[in-house]
């Protein structure tokens, strides 16, 4: 009885500090940021009060996308200058593509055609997590767009990733960042099906304003829940594809640390956490080996935390405790933002300011900067009770938000895994012909940053493992002159790298290895191989190929 009472304590308390780790930083100007609402959102799920559902397809029936008649163009969505913004020769448009005219649901987009040839030049669709994060202010303006909010002003941005291409940030779904809907009950009743679904009504929409663009090659990317987001949005333009009529030069994904599994993706504070969460702080040497050792023998991660030992369920809540209270769990060596260091610019590894998530709400809560997008702030002052029952409400808002939080108590429908929808695009895609009744190369790569203690790099290798594909070329460091992270890569065309030095947020931590890993994936240029000095050709190595001689001796390089 005792053991039993000890169990049901732990559990509502290892609850209790994950909501805690969450909500906390929600009283703050920002809300709920992107890591944040991922790990809270994987609580409430693993709790069940998400429509968990083990078909991820479910996204398709019954679909029937429409063209809608839009009272936007393309000349009015032209932005000329925002606010604080330096010298910079780039067209760029924001506004509104209406995508369920019933409801009034309007999403809002953001676009920066590429620095040169952007004729030429594919379009990438760029989505954030959560659910319910904006991709205009972390993705656009914090990691991978051409200007940068630092303090009160915008930066150029030597890594933009406009450089290789035309970039699309869209706010989805619904009531995230800048979109909104008309009926406010939208804000309840949203999930995984809706979201894939209206992204593929603004796509088809937002095209008919930008006609130019209709056959130009296409690419999805994004990270973190954007794991559910990109996939599902990919599969949904190749069914509609294989329908006839509109066809999207669909070439290639990209997820950077994504969410697509979820016994592989629970970090500490989703109800108990992964094994490969906790094997990544051992190996960083972030918990004793004698913590290790016992969740090794008496944690079984297939189970739900209350089925679990009282000793498994200490060593989680103590490591809880020790660890991620004094530590940015996104980038282990990244500093934590405190009120005593808001004016540090840059910390170690070429990490940004760990308060730029404080500075991007006060930017876009800006008047004039929010009139220079073409965008409105919608105002939702009903709220729903929170899951805290302690009487709080949530949902209000009256200000931009990097992300809304009801969007992690009220999200209607997640499936348990990606993996058949990933495994689905990898079995219909190679370099010559990806379908049957298309003739496309589809390419799918998935980036992971090594420092990243929430979707961790030991939780991805373990989720690839289950794709149960055959390597291509060998696991190998890549790099100029430096070992920037390693790649593998497997039959179908899976490329699985690191990022050496990144956080959760690959372009944000390292943007030059980001934009490297970008750029061969767009251009299907292989990545520099890091090489010894030494010359290895007595021992039968070749150090520029994955040739005969070194799988015979079965050594990698």
């Amino acid at each position: 009885m005792i053991i039993k009472t000890t169990a049901n304590l732990l559990h509502h308390l290892l609850l209790s500090v994950s909501f805690l780790s969450g909500f906390l930083v929600s009283s703050s100007y920002a809300g709920v940021w992107q890591g944040d609402a991922f790990r809270v959102f994987m609580t409430i799920k693993a709790m069940g009060d998400v429509n968990i559902s083990h078909d991820p397809y479910e996204i398709l029936p019954d679909f029937k996308p429409e063209l809608i008649p839009q009272q936007g163009s393309r000349k009015g969505d032209k932005i000329e200058k925002l606010p604080g913004q330096p010298h910079l020769n780039i067209n760029q448009y924001g506004g509104y593509i209406t995508v369920n005219k019933t409801a009034g649901r309007a999403l809002y987009y953001y676009f920066v055609e590429a620095h040169n040839n952007s004729h030429l030049k594919p379009i990438i669709l760029w989505f954030n997590g959560g659910p319910g994060c904006s991709s205009i202010g972390y993705g656009a303006f914090e990691e991978l767009g051409p200007l940068l909010v630092r303090k009160d002003q915008l930066i150029k941005n030597p890594y933009s990733w406009n450089k290789l291409g035309n970039i699309l940030f869209l706010e989805s779904p619904a009531g995230v960042g800048f979109s909104y809907s008309k009926t406010t009950s939208d804000y309840s009743s949203t999930g995984d099906k809706r979201t894939a679904q209206e992204a593929y009504t603004f796509l088809i929409n937002w095209l008919e304003r930008f006609p130019q663009y209709k056959k130009r090659d296409f690419y999805l990317a994004g990270e973190s829940y954007g794991g559910h987001y990109v996939p599902q949005l990919a599969y949904t333009i190749l069914q509609q594809n294989n329908k006839g009529g509109r066809i999207i030069n669909l070439r290639g994904i990209s997820i950077g640390n994504p969410s697509i599994h979820d016994i592989d993706d629970r970090g500490l504070e989703s109800v108990g956490g992964s094994l490969g969460h906790f094997e990544f702080l051992w190996r960083h040497n972030l918990i004793s080996n004698q913590v290790w050792n016992t969740i090794q023998k008496t944690c079984d991660f297939n189970l739900p935390a209350p089925s679990r030992t009282v000793e498994c369920q200490l060593a989680i809540i103590l490591n809880f405790f020790r660890v991620d209270d004094n530590l940015d769990s996104y980038n282990i060596y990244a500093p934590m933002c405190h009120e005593d260091n808001t004016t540090v610019t840059s910390g170690p590894l070429g990490t940004a300011d760990p308060c730029v998530h404080d500075q991007l709400a006060v930017y876009f809560n800006r008047p004039e900067v929010v009139k220079a997008l073409h965008a409105k702030i919608t105002r939702f002052d009903e709220g729903y009770p929170s899951h805290r029952g302690d009487g709080t409400m949530i949902g209000k808002w009256d200000k931009w938000e990097g992300c809304r939080d009801v969007f992690l108590q009220k999200w209607q429908d997640s499936p348990t895994s990606i993996l058949p929808i990933l495994k689905h695009l990898i079995a219909h895609g190679t370099r010559v012909l990806v379908f049957r009744h298309l003739t496309m190369a589809m390419f799918v790569t998935k980036h992971s940053g090594d420092l990243d203690a929430v979707i961790p790099y030991t939780s991805t290798r373990d989720s690839m493992k289950r794709l149960q594909l055959v390597e291509h070329k060998k696991w190998h460091l890549w790099g100029n002159n430096e070992i920037s992270g390693s790649l593998v890569m497997y039959e179908g065309n899976l490329t699985v790298a690191t990022v050496r030095g990144a956080g959760h947020e690959v372009p944000l931590g390292q943007p030059r290895r980001a934009f490297e890993l970008l750029q061969s994936f767009i251009e299907g240029k292989r990545l520099p191989r890091v090489k010894t000095k030494e010359d290895l050709s007595e021992f039968g190595i070749n150090q520029n190929d994955d040739g005969p001689n070194n799988r015979r001796k079965g050594i990698n390089i």
